[in-house]
């Protein structure tokens, strides 16, 4: 018992340090908390998921504290970097072969093992094969809305990579093979898709969906979409309203049946009630200039 309370402390040490960094990004964090959750019990197979990910985590620290180290020390020598990119790679490379040589049989082992064989590959830039385990590790059984998410990206950055080449613009994508590209598009769609349902993620999983539908053309879809990350989250008020506006939308941010009924019950705008307005406007001397009027 002392021996799995150990293991697991070790494992939330390093994941804590890990979350440190401000070069993780926020997927991540929430994604290596999922696997954390998942290897908690540390028993039998899950406690050799669970040295792998110590590893894994250890060797994160690693990268993100010298990728730190060398920006905070001005000694950004290029073949530092390709040498160290590649003492990253190789250890990664390592630890994946390891993880996909522990052999599992119940389905919940299944799934963090293909979790983790997932961000191997991704820190490996294989993103083919990410695709490949993540769809492993749901047909294990497993479901949570950030590995359908991560299988929506991973499947739109496999057709990005897949059927677009450099355009003539700087940062430009054109499409090589559109009709192939848009078929790859509505497959990563319903990736995302299935994720939905949580309230914890279910506006950016929207807010994708939209910006996928809109890449494709497919303006009334994504304005669907961007309406309900709104709904979701009223942190996406501003960029939606930003959408909004780009489509060429006036007034756009659709009520609530109760803010509509509360409108309704206020009835229209009398004669009475502008003229009570102007009295009030009218009687501030900073205000008197609406009205074409001296304030002296």
């Amino acid at each position: 018992m002392g021996r799995t309370a150990s293991r697991t402390e070790q494992v939330r040490a390093a994941l804590r340090r890990l979350e440190q960094y401000c070069t993780l990004s926020p997927f991540s964090r929430l994604f290596y908390r999922l696997i954390y959750d998942l290897l908690r019990d540390d028993a039998g197979e899950t406690a050799k998921l669970g040295q792998a990910f110590h590893i894994f985590l250890r060797c994160e620290c690693r990268r993100h504290d010298t990728a730190l180290r060398m920006v905070r020390d001005g000694r950004l020598d290029p073949m530092e970097i390709v040498r160290l990119s590649r003492h990253a790679h190789d250890r990664m490379g390592s630890l994946r072969m390891a993880i996909e040589a522990t052999e599992v049989a119940a389905p919940r082992e299944r799934f963090v093992r293909e979790l983790l064989l997932a961000e191997c590959e991704y820190l490996l830039g294989r993103t083919e094969e990410v695709v490949l385990r993540l769809r492993r590790a749901l047909a294990a059984g497993g479901r949570h809305p950030l590995v359908h998410f991560a299988l929506g990206y991973n499947l739109y950055a496999l057709a990005v990579q897949r059927f677009t080449r450099a355009g003539p613009g700087k940062g430009e994508v054109v499409a090589a093979d559109p009709d192939a590209f848009q078929c790859a598009c509505r497959e990563a769609i319903q990736a995302f898709e299935s994720g939905l349902g949580d309230p914890a993620y279910d506006a950016q999983i929207h807010w994708w969906i939209g910006m996928l539908w809109e890449m494709l053309g497919e303006k009334d879809a994504a304005i669907r979409c961007y309406r309900s990350a709104m709904a979701c989250d009223p942190g996406f008020v501003p960029q939606a309203m930003q959408k909004f506006r780009h489509f060429g939308i006036v007034g756009a941010v659709e009520r609530s049946p109760e803010e509509a009924g509360r409108l309704a019950r206020l009835g229209p705008i009398t004669e009475q009630d502008l003229a009570s307005a102007h009295r009030q406007l009218q009687s501030s001397p900073h205000l008197s200039w609406l009205f074409g009027e001296s304030g002296s």
